[in-house]
């Protein structure tokens, strides 16, 4: 009995020791530290919605025209015979007048013989009509005489008309200060040598013509619908000092061009301007410096007008803002009108009221 006891202490501490044992063996558990992660709070840079005036537009620079220069010249040949008109300075002329009109041997032999044939066709008609006047018959040869008659007719106008085009016309107003014929030798592909007249008239210009060049869309709009109300209008121009001149619509051309930034066809306008003339002013000294002219695209009262930056979303039905109520960051879906002030801004229809407070920047605190 004793022995079993002694046995079981034995037992008992080989257990223990080898507990011990192993114990001593394992590796102690590091501690772990589990990471917080600092959330930083949004920064909102807002302003205070008012209405306000739209007064928007759209400067343009003018461009003197290239015929508002001093000097004119026109060429002819040695197998041409030129009369000179206006040979004399101080002369003055209108634009459209008559300076020389230069002659043409073969246009004049073309419409000698074209006027011989249209007074025969009206000989033969006058005949054919003088026949049948009181028959029932000869209706389809009078008939036939008649078209042929015009027809010759036709032909002399257009004969008339190249030698209408023989006619040097002056290309503005002005006064003519000189006249000064010179020629130069030309040889053609045969090696002939013949002479070339060059005329060139040196005068003042009695008035400016300036060439607006517009591709701004609304810009096209607005003065289109101008002129094609009847109104040439009145249009004000200014210089570098703030001097405005008053000028007319002289002239008016639309073109089209393909717009790839907004994938549709626009319309282009060239408006020629000229001036109306007032007493004291040079306008000489006038136009050796840059003109300016203004566009009024949009002009409204008490509109909400914000930034393009601080407008999200993509079709026009998803258009939002943020704005700010009771400190928190809130969406407000708008509807949108005009892009305004070369499309920086944009006119809010509905969506904003007077006194919201419009989110326009975002930022995270440091």
């Amino acid at each position: 009995m004793r022995n079993i006891k002694i046995t079981k202490i034995i037992r008992i501490f080989i257990i223990l020791f080898a507990t011990l044992m192993l114990s001593s063996c394992v590796n102690k558990v590091k501690p772990y530290d589990i990471p917080v992660f600092n959330i930083r709070n949004e920064i909102y840079e807002t302003v205070e919605l008012k209405k306000q005036s739209v007064h928007d537009f759209v400067q343009f620079k003018l461009v003197l025209d290239t015929l508002s220069g001093t000097r004119f010249s026109f060429d002819y040949s040695q197998q041409e015979q030129c009369e000179i008109i206006i040979d004399e300075s101080g002369i003055y002329v209108k634009e459209n007048d008559v300076l020389a009109i230069k002659h043409s041997k073969e246009l004049q032999n073309e419409l000698r013989l074209k006027n011989e044939n249209l007074e025969l066709k009206q000989l033969y008609y006058n005949q054919l009509y003088e026949k049948y006047i009181n028959s029932s018959q000869g209706y389809i040869d009078v008939l036939l005489a008649e078209l042929d008659v015009q027809e010759a007719e036709y032909s002399v106008e257009k004969t008339l008309d190249k030698i209408e085009d023989l006619k040097v016309r002056a290309p503005k107003d002005g006064v003519i200060e000189k006249v000064v014929e010179t020629y130069t030798n030309v040889t053609d592909e045969f090696g002939n040598v013949s002479k070339v007249f060059t005329v060139t008239y040196t005068y003042e210009i009695d008035n400016y013509v300036m060439r607006l060049n517009i591709n701004n869309q609304d810009a096209v709009t607005s003065i289109l619908n101008r002129i094609w109300e009847g109104e040439y209008p009145i249009i004000q121009i200014y210089d570098v000092n703030g001097v405005y001149y008053d000028t007319k619509v002289k002239d008016v051309s639309v073109s089209g061009f393909y717009n790839y930034r907004t994938a549709s066809y626009d319309r282009a306008l060239t408006v020629l301007l000229e001036f109306v003339k007032q007493e004291g002013v040079d306008y000489s000294s006038v136009v050796r410096y840059a003109l300016y002219y203004d566009q009024i695209l949009k002009e409204l009262d008490d509109a909400i007008v914000i930034n393009t930056d601080c407008v999200y979303g993509g079709t026009d039905d998803l258009k939002y803002v943020y704005i700010l109520v009771d400190g928190k960051k809130m969406t407000r879906y708008v509807t949108l009108g005009n892009e305004v002030y070369n499309s920086t801004s944009v006119i809010v229809l509905d969506g904003l009221s007077e006194g919201d407070l419009l989110i326009t920047d975002i930022t995270l605190e440091q």
